[in-house]
Order: C-alpha cells, then structure tokens, then sequence
C-alpha cells in the first residue's frame, strides 16, 4: 500500500516485483472470462478478471508503470490510467503478491502477523466454537485406491445403485410395518455402539467421497482430519484446490460427491434390510437406509451455513466467495432502504441477480440469530453459571 501511494506518473514509478511461484489458471478452457491466481505458499485463489489476468502476465517483463502501459497498449490494446496501475499495484501488495523490498514491507508483514497472535486465551474463545485438527495426508493413499474406484463414476454404477434403491423400496413396502419396528435394537447399549460405529463408518466414507472425487480431477487433498463444531467432533476433508478447476460443474461435483455416496449407501442399507435377520445388523441397515443420510442431506444441503450446499450454491451460480459479496450487497440494499443515501451497489450486477443476493444474506443473517442464540443458551446451561454467562456474552 505504501508503494501505492506513492505513484504520481506512470513514466516514472517502478513497479514492485511479483512473487516468483505465483500461478495463473486460465478459465478460458471452460468458456468463462477471467482467471485465478494462485499462491502455492498459502494455498489462496484470488479470482480476477480477464483484463486483470492479462497485466498480471506482462508485470515480470515490466520494470515501470509505463513499460506497463506500453506493453498492454501494444499487446492486448488496453488503454491504462493512473488509477488503474494504482489500483492493481494496491491489489497485488495488499495481498501479499509482491516480494517485500523495502524495510518497511518486512515490518508490516511481522506487524500483521504479531497483530494476528491474540495468545492463547483469545485464540480459544474465538475457536471453541470450530476448531480444525488435520490427521493425516491421505494423497498417497489415494493414489493407489483410484484404479479400485473408478469403475464408480460409470453410468453402469449409477443404473446399479439406482436399481438397488428401488428395489429395496419395493421389498420394503411390502415389510412396511417390520421396518419401522427396527427401531427396539437401537436403544439397547450394544445396539447404540454397533450403530455409532457404522455412522463414523459411512461419515468417512462421505468424506473419501469428496477426496476422490477431487483427486481424480487432478486436485490437491492435501489433509483430511476432525473439526470440533461447539465440541462435537466431525470429520472434514480440505479440497480448497478444487478452485483451480475451470469446470463449475467438476467442482459441483466434489461438492456433492459426499452426499451422494450417503445416497448409495443409503440404497444398498435399504436392500440389505430386506434379507437380513433381525438384530443388530438389521437395525443398524435400517439407521443407514433412513435417519443417516437423511441427518446428513438435510445439514449438507443448508446453503446458510459453509457446508456442501453453500459450495454447490456457489459453483452452480457463479458467484465465488458468496457469503462476502450478499453480505455487502445486503448491507447496501439495507442502507438504501432505510436511509435512501443513492449510493451505486458494491458490484455491477443483473437486477435479478442483486435480489437473490439481498435474500440470502438477508436469510443467512436470520439463520445466525437463531443459531448463535441456540449456542449461545447451551453453553449457559452446559457450563457453570459464571463461565456460562461469559460464554453467553462472547456468543451474542
């Protein structure tokens, strides 16, 4: 930012170096305008436009702003202005894609990193809430299961597990009144362990699912762990590579690729349930033919909370970071509403495409209320008074 402020004349201003192992993804191949730049270091995507894209790949042959302007009046006839070389020089430093010159670069770059370390009693009121522990780097092990799961992205094994529900749903309504019986074994306590275990079992098969899936687009699945969400443990897998890909509908598909193996699951459970004996295998078919996928699509599709249906959302629509975007553009609608100032939206974008954006972040906001209320009174009542009433505050 520094560097920023002190262009006068394009002629005369040199510009700061780009970092070496930055990356630019083409979207191209994919019919859309644009292209992501991506820090290897710090596994970051920034999304930037075409014209964007196209300076970026001139700067390490540009050692001024004028050879800037030169080179993309000469190469891609785009005009430049002093604003536009300072608004991309602000850009490129602010996030940390320049390589630091000067000594105050270093000092701001250690000043934000001490300014982001609270110590430990302020990193574990902000994290009680979601806290991330990555067990292992399971790229090796996906590289030698690929061969054994690809005959599972055919259309031969989508018929199959499709005739598999079905079927298994025609057996079942012919046992309706046995079905919804199975329930007894689940409340007995060898019952209620057999059943946990089956659901860490299928949660982990939903999670390879997504590892998969992006692995054999070509993406990174650099670690797959346990996340704490207000204490209660849930498995993740890290697929951020996934915004490498020019293809909306591959990163749809990694996106959903867990919920579709609880699906497939959930068909084969049903059919098992129809041979089976009764006991502990039948009840635990049952739990995953009915209450496990169900769970599991129902908290997975919720668009308000950063799960697969906020990414699917995403990627089937276009807009990346979404959550940020509505949020800004909810805050402005809201602004305007209330207070009528005619100030132009955040970004340029179709009528339509402003509405549905203020009813999300309109629809994500109350969805907050409700949720960090409902945590809010269960960690008061979980915890002792006083610590229950600071935890309360923290929470509102």
């Amino acid at each position: 930012l520094m560097i920023a402020a002190t262009i006068q004349q394009p002629s005369e201003q040199p510009l700061p170096a780009l970092r070496a192992e930055l990356r630019i993804l083409s979207q191209a191949k994919a019919g859309a305008r644009g292209a992501v730049i991506f820090d290897p270091l710090r596994a970051r995507y920034f999304h930037v436009s075409e014209e964007t894209s196209q300076l970026v790949s001139l700067w390490p042959h540009c050692r001024t702003a004028a050879d800037l302007t030169h080179f993309a009046s000469r190469r891609f006839a785009i005009t430049l202005d002093e604003p536009q070389i300072t608004g991309l020089v602000q850009f490129l430093v602010g996030n940390e894609l320049t390589v630091p010159t000067q000594e105050g670069d270093w000092r701001r770059l250690v000043a934000a990193e001490r300014h982001a370390d609270h110590g430990w009693l302020a990193w574990a009121i902000h994290n009680y809430l979601f806290l991330r522990v990555p067990l292992i780097a399971p790229e090796p092990f996906l590289r030698r299961l690929e061969p054994w799961l690809e005959p599972l992205y055919t259309r031969s094994a989508a018929v199959a597990v499709a005739l598999s529900g079905t079927l298994g749903l025609y057996l079942v309504s012919r046992q309706w009144d046995v079905f919804v019986a199975t329930f007894p074994h689940f409340f007995s306590l060898s019952g209620a362990i057999v059943i946990a275990i089956a659901l860490g079992i299928v949660k982990s098969l939903h999670e390879l699912g997504h590892a998969t899936t992006a692995w054999r687009y070509g993406c990174r699945v650099p670690s797959m762990g346990v996340c704490f969400v207000v204490l209660t443990p849930m498995l993740y897998t890290d697929v951020t590579d996934a915004w490498r890909l020019h293809s909306r509908r591959q990163r749809a598909a990694i996106d959903a690729a867990g919920m579709v193996v609880e699906l497939a699951v959930a068909c084969a459970a049903t059919l098992a349930w129809a041979f089976l004996p009764d006991g502990p295998a039948r009840s635990i078919a049952f739990v995953l033919a009915t209450t496990s996928w169900a769970m599991s699509v129902a908290i997975n599709l919720n668009p308000f909370a950063r799960f697969d249906g906020y990414y699917l959302l995403s990627d089937l629509t276009g807009i990346e970071n979404l959550q940020t975007r509505s949020f800004a553009i909810g805050r402005w609608f809201l602004r305007e509403s209330l207070l009528g100032l005619g100030a132009p939206p955040p970004e340029r974008l179709p009528r339509p495409t402003l509405r549905w954006l203020v009813v999300y972040a309109w629809g994500t906001w109350a969805y907050r209320v409700v949720l960090f209320t409902g945590i809010a009174l269960l960690v008061y009542h979980m915890a002792f008074k006083l610590l229950g009433i600071a935890l309360f505050l923290v929470e509102i």
